[in-house]
């Protein structure tokens, strides 16, 4: 724990509102639409009136949930629970009613701040469940608590101050994604999410000099929150994008220099990029200009910002860098944002890990690699088979403590002393990390061939007119299961999607061993079932 100046995240975020007082922390759209400008000091004075609201109110160690959407409110409140020594339980509203009163069961949580959008859905979870929830606090009414901890703190209550938090003590149990499973809790320290931030940070050069940051993923992906952290690290300035939805209008007006994002919106940017240039015949002349612009980079000439204007007007044309992670990378799509003079920092991350495990600079990253391994933490390759691939295992201080109130699965978990992601993959000599799948995804056909359905399905989704795939073993037979993009079929005047689509995995089947070859195809009409990170659900009902 003394590798770093900071062993508590209380320390460090406060130190950080000392630090740049009065420049400004975070920006939002109030409800009549105007520009609100939060500076650190503000925050850190809101900070500390609701924690001590909070502890004159009785709670200590209180497990206490925010059901909402991302907001400066949700941000306010998160560390006002967590410094005062206190649990936040961050849940997903788009989770639905019977997985938010799980999630309030089973960590024993019967506390809960929600947003006004939520009420309906905290009414009907109280309706199911009368003795679940005992206190409720809704999110609108919190400028009236911070009114109430500066007056509580005027009068000389000093307990904010006096709080004694330890790096051991838990600040968040956030919750896993559930793609194949049920949520569990995931119990995160102080120091988890402090150390994590802090090595992180000596990875990310570039994006340490970024001063606008569009904070877009919900705030209850702990990736999202640990971007917030790296905000508030460099002093920069966070854009609290309401939702996703609002995304595409806050990127235009806000003009942001940096911007988290998972993996699938990188995608979903590209395709509309390609599918708009094949649809004008202009792909040809396309690649030869980014031919002409990479030749040019070489000898310290960067005209990207002239020549692909209009792409990056798209990105608001400020943009220089997308952290991303959460999921496989397309190293093709990767490229073709650094055509564009984007650079796309790749990381890897689970939410157990605090989250991020290795990450890497553009120019410092290795081609397919989800980035180097952070100082302090060790990834170790359990069982691995005569390529050197196998269960990808870390150790170090951002390795959650448990599974909250779930012992069995925290022992599978943390089996030997290092947390089992369940991916598989490999690492090379300078300690980059590559990731080859999910262990429990893992098709194993009749001769003995395993095959990682993700490898695959990164292969196809290079294709303009897949959206989204999903690979997945029927019998002895390997399927692929296509969403189509619609926007290139319809600019394309595609009339035999079948046939199309059947020619592009034809040409992704070629490249491939026998054995690894896609046997069937089937066509969706819908998008793929997905939980509340946007992954896919792999155990989706195929019927």
């Amino acid at each position: 724990m003394g590798r770093y100046e900071y062993d508590t995240l209380r320390a460090f975020i406060l130190d950080r509102t000392k630090r740049y007082s009065k420049k400004v922390a975070v920006e939002f759209y109030n409800k009549e639409k105007q520009l609100v400008e939060i500076t650190y000091e503000k925050m850190e004075s809101d900070i500390a009136s609701i924690g001590t609201f909070l502890l004159d109110a009785g709670y200590q160690k209180e497990k206490i949930a925010i059901i909402s959407e991302n907001s400066y409110d949700w941000i306010r409140l998160f560390f006002g629970i967590s410094f005062s020594g206190n649990i936040a339980v961050p849940i997903a509203r788009d989770s639905g009613a019977e997985i938010i009163a799980d999630n309030l069961k089973n960590t024993e949580c019967n506390v809960v701040f929600y947003s006004k959008q939520s009420k309906k859905l905290v009414e009907s979870i109280i309706s199911e469940n009368p003795d679940l929830i005992k206190t409720k606090y809704l999110m609108t009414d919190l400028d009236n608590i911070v009114e109430e901890g500066q007056k509580l703190m005027a009068a000389g209550n000093t307990s904010f101050n006096d709080v004694t938090v330890l790096p051991d003590d838990t600040a968040a149990i956030y919750f896993t994604s559930g793609t194949t499973g049920s949520q569990k809790g995931v119990v995160l320290t102080q120091n988890n999410f402090v150390f994590d931030t802090q090595s992180a940070y000596e990875y990310l050069y570039v994006s340490a000099t970024k001063t606008k940051i569009l904070v877009v993923l919900p705030l209850t992906h702990v990736l999202s929150f640990c971007l917030m952290c790296n905000i508030f690290n460099i002093g920069a300035k966070g854009f609290v994008c309401k939702s996703l939805k609002s995304f595409l209008v806050d990127i235009t007006t806000q003009k942001p220099d940096i911007l988290g994002m998972v993996p699938m919106f990188l995608e979903v940017i590209y395709k509309e990029v390609m599918s708009e240039l094949q649809s004008k015949n202009k792909v040809k002349a396309y690649k030869g200009l980014c031919k002409v612009s990479n030749l040019l980079l070489k000898i310290g000439i960067d005209l990207r910002p002239v020549f692909f204007k209009q792409i990056r007007e798209k990105l608001g044309g400020n943009l220089d860098v997308i952290i991303t992670g959460g999921a496989p990378v397309n190293q093709a799509i990767v490229d073709e944002f650094h055509n564009w003079g984007v650079n796309v920092v790749v990381g890897y991350g689970i939410t157990e890990c605090a989250p991020i495990i290795s990450v890497s600079e553009y120019k410092e990253s290795v081609p397919n690699s989800v980035g180097k391994v952070i100082n302090g933490v060790e990834v170790i390759i359990d069982n691995p088979d005569e390529k050197g691939i196998g269960e990808i295992c870390v150790k170090g201080p951002i390795v959650m403590k448990e599974y909250c109130n779930n012992p069995e699965e925290t022992a599978k978990a943390l089996a030997g002393g290092m947390f089992h992601t369940g991916d598989l993959g490999y690492l090379d000599k300078n300690n980059y990390v590559f990731i080859t799948g999910r262990s429990k995804n893992l098709i194993i056909l009749s001769n003995g061939e395993n095959i990682s359905p993700e490898m695959l399905e990164n292969k196809i989704i290079e294709h303009t007119v897949v959206k989204e795939v999903v690979v997945y073993q029927e019998d002895d037979n390997i399927v692929a299961e296509i969403f189509p993009n619609d926007s290139f079929v319809q600019k394309n005047n595609i009339t035999d999607l079948k046939a199309y689509i059947e020619d592009a995995v034809d040409s992704v089947n070629k490249k491939l061993p026998a054995y690894a070859r896609i046997g069937s195809v089937k066509i969706r009409d819908e998008e793929f079932p997905k939980n509340v990170s946007n992954k896919i659900k792999r155990n989706y009902d195929r019927s």
